[in-house]
C-alpha cells in the first residue's frame, strides 16, 4: 500500500495514469461504465465483503469507481484508509 503505480520506466508504471487511461479507452468494461455514469455506491455497513469500506465511499462520493493506482494519493495509501472500520473512522476524525 505505499506506491500509487509500480514503475516499468522513468514516468510511467503499470498502475499508472498512462496504462490505466489506455486500458479503459481501448477496451472499457461495465465496471468502466457504471464509473463514467456515476453509479451510486453507498456505504452499507462494515463486515460485508462485496460492499465498500466508509472511507471508500467517502472518498468517491459514494459512486462506483473502477480507478486504481496513481489515482490514490500515496499519503493515503501509507495511512491504510481501506482497511479502518466506520467507527475508527469517526473515533479518529478520519
Amino acid at each position: 500500500m505505499d506506491r500509487s503505480y509500480i514503475l516499468i520506466e522513468a514516468d510511467s508504471g503499470v498502475l499508472g495514469e498512462y496504462h490505466q487511461s489506455r486500458r479503459n479507452d481501448e477496451n472499457p468494461t461495465a465496471r468502466d461504465r457504471m464509473q463514467g455514469d456515476r453509479v451510486a455506491l453507498p456505504f452499507r455497513g462494515d463486515g460485508s465483503p462485496d460492499a465498500p469500506s466508509k472511507a471508500w465511499t467517502i472518498m468517491w462520493k459514494e459512486t462506483y469507481s473502477n480507478l486504481y493506482g496513481w489515482v490514490v494519493p500515496n499519503k493515503m495509501r501509507r495511512w491504510g484508509y481501506i482497511v479502518w472500520d466506520a467507527a475508527t473512522l469517526k473515533a479518529t476524525g478520519g
